[in-house]
């Protein structure tokens, strides 16, 4: 069995950890792979969570002087969401066992 996580849950991660470290040049780049980032048209469920990052994302772009405002927790709460609740576990179960 293995945990697989989403396209989003990785990338919400690796801004959620690059900000709490404080590294605003690795925390910067994270912020605009977002951008990058695609999903099929079949799981609209991770289209949306990556629309909602690429939101955050432009949010976090736009405060980037003032990430410790009290406005900013919410982007860190909704980063926290994503990041930690795409898990899904893969195994004998997914092949038919």
């Amino acid at each position: 069995m293995t945990t697989q996580f989403s396209d989003s849950a990785r990338q919400a991660e690796a801004i959620l950890r690059e900000w709490l470290d404080g590294d605003r040049i690795r925390f910067q780049r994270e912020v605009d792979a977002v951008a990058e980032l695609v999903t099929s048209s079949s799981n609209t469920s991770e289209m949306e969570r990556i629309e909602v990052l690429k939101g955050i994302a432009t949010a976090l772009r736009d405060e980037k002087h003032h990430l410790q405002d009290s406005n900013t927790r919410v982007y860190r709460d909704l980063l926290r969401h994503l990041a930690s609740g795409q898990a899904r576990i893969t195994g004998a179960e997914e092949c038919g066992n």
